[in-house]
């Protein structure tokens, strides 16, 4: 069906529970970068995988601010964020560990 309807699937594998390497998250970026537009970005639960990837997205490629970015990974849209109870917690992880990368101040 997505050949019919010129849509491109791209499959970008990650678990919500394992912190992504830095080569990891500089794939995901260069996959959304290339990616045809617009994006629909989606995992299982809609709120893990999806919250870091969008997150990403907005800061590194349209240049939103943190806390536009941050929002995408909060309780908002399904994110627990919570050390030693949600086994998501590493997606939190990863993004703390890559804020800095971004153009933040006070990050």
């Amino acid at each position: 069906m997505t050949d019919r309807l010129v849509i491109k699937h791209v499959d970008f594998r990650m678990s919500a529970s394992t912190e992504l390497t830095d080569k990891e998250v500089h794939a995901l970026l260069d996959e959304m970068r290339k990616a045809p537009k617009p994006l629909l970005i989606h995992c299982k639960a809609g709120s893990d995988r999806t919250g870091i990837a969008s997150a990403r997205y907005v800061a590194g490629i349209e240049g939103r601010d943190e806390d536009e970015a941050e929002w995408h990974l909060s309780l908002a849209y399904g994110h627990i964020s919570l050390p030693w109870i949600s086994s998501a917690w590493a997606m939190d992880v990863t993004w703390e560990r890559i804020e800095s990368w971004l153009v933040f101040p006070d990050s």
